[in-house]
């Protein structure tokens, strides 16, 4: 699987206050584009989205793996895999 796009994106959850949420319409309500990793609030969690593209068959999957950034080091708390196209058009892939 090749990487065809990486992106940071915050969620409006802070320390402590951590839900998880498999449904991919949660995150396109509520993930907000990051440019970087200092543009994340300290006690705000992140949220790391990843497209893959098979290049052999052309089948995409996103991968989003939420952490809480801690001084130089990230507390991973999940990640989650979309296949069936669930946030192609909010990261704007083809």
């Amino acid at each position: 699987m090749d990487v065809t796009l990486r992106r940071l994106y915050t969620l409006p959850m802070t320390v402590g206050h951590y839900i998880p949420h498999k449904d991919a319409e949660y995150y396109r309500r509520n993930l907000s584009r990051a440019a970087c990793r200092a543009d994340i609030p300290a006690g705000v969690y992140a949220c790391e989205a990843i497209a893959y593209r098979c290049p052999g068959c052309g089948r995409r999957i996103v991968m989003l793996s939420i952490f809480l950034p801690v001084r130089d080091l990230d507390k991973w708390q999940d990640s989650y895999l979309f296949s069936r196209g669930e946030l192609d058009d909010f990261l704007g892939l083809p």
